[in-house]
């Protein structure tokens, strides 16, 4: 429950942050259940909490995180467009686009994802959307594809070390 109230915290504090135009310079908002400090540089929020910190990137700023496990198959071509470390690294979440088609996409990881040694315990295919669950020791990995409008969206959440 704590870890639930934490990411509506966060995606609450984000969203304020990038309504109000507080991008387009530094500023620190602080709470009781923590700070935000948005960047001057653009895109880029620390939070730090009790539950931990996050740091999030949108947009331009958005690359994948160095900590990013080798066990993560990435798309390519594709461009970043928001990453998201939570605590101390064992946590992660990537967003990223290709002008590539979703079937496409899907079969890459559908492969790539056996080949790196995933035990894809799940997955769901709803025509242009996909999502495929795995596990690796306890490294715990979710991704989610979706084809739309000539672009495909492909999220990945991972955990573990």
């Amino acid at each position: 429950m704590k870890n639930r109230c934490f990411v509506v915290f966060v995606m609450a504090v984000v969203v304020a942050a990038f309504m109000t135009g507080a991008c387009s310079r530094t500023k620190t908002f602080k709470t009781d259940e923590g700070e935000v400090t948005i960047s001057d540089k653009g895109g880029v929020v620390n939070i730090k909490a009790k539950e931990g910190n996050v740091v999030a990137a949108f947009g331009e700023s958005a690359k994948l995180p160095s900590n990013l496990s080798k066990d993560v198959p990435v798309y390519k071509p594709a461009s970043v467009t928001m990453s998201q470390v939570v605590g101390k690294g064992d946590r992660i979440m990537v967003g990223l686009n290709t002008k590539d088609d979703s079937n496409k996409v899907a079969q890459f990881y559908k492969k790539e994802l056996t080949n790196k040694g995933w035990n894809v315990r799940a997955t769901m295919d709803m025509g242009p959307m996909k999502i495929y669950q795995g596990t690796k020791g306890s490294q715990k990995i979710h991704v989610t594809i979706n084809g739309q409008g000539g672009e495909t969206n492909i999220s990945l959440a991972y955990s573990g070390k």
